[in-house]
């Protein structure tokens, strides 16, 4: 079973914020370029900088592009950015949530996005820790030897028919719990 992947607005918002800190740092850089003798340094710090919001953004606009798929054996998110594998012993629960019941940063970000950015999002309750590998061979997780998610034992997946992924998830956790 495979669930289409959904803008998140978070995300959407801080790269807008990203792209607006990175325009406001080429416009300084340009005027350091135009009225000081440091044009090299100046012109390396622009590049620099554009390079990096080119990356992050890119980035971000890859992670929101795939699916969820539920197998059998585990839970699995394959974007074009990568693929994170959740076994289902280490998945406890799942739910509908909101955008506007989430923390204030990522409300904020959001805000960020749009006005109509209050979107409804799936939040699965795991049992371990979830991880981003270190090894690029390897894929994200709760088996991942890695680095620990904040917060570490829920990750949110925007997805475009939530109520369809929680119930997905509810029946293959009850029909492995019997």
């Amino acid at each position: 079973m495979q669930f289409r992947l959904a803008d998140n607005p978070p995300v959407k918002g801080g790269v807008l914020f990203l792209l607006l800190v990175a325009t406001v740092g080429e416009t300084v850089i340009l005027v350091a370029f135009l009225v000081t003798d440091a044009a090299e340094p100046a012109l390396a710090a622009g590049i620099s900088l554009l390079v990096m919001a080119v990356v992050v953004a890119l980035s971000a606009w890859l992670m929101n592009r795939g699916v969820v798929k539920l197998t059998e054996e585990q839970l699995g998110v394959r974007t074009a950015a990568g693929k994170q594998l959740i076994e289902w012993a280490d998945v406890a629960g799942a739910r509908v949530r909101m955008v506007s019941q989430l923390g204030k940063v990522d409300r904020i970000l959001a805000a960020l996005a749009g006005p109509d950015n209050d979107r409804r999002l799936v939040e699965i309750e795991l049992k371990r820790p979830f991880r981003f590998a270190i090894l690029p061979w390897r894929q994200d997780g709760t088996d991942a030897i890695g680095l620990p998610a904040l917060p570490g034992r829920r990750i949110r997946v925007y997805v475009s028919d939530p109520e369809g992924l929680v119930d997905a998830i509810s029946m293959h956790l009850s029909r492995s719990s019997e």
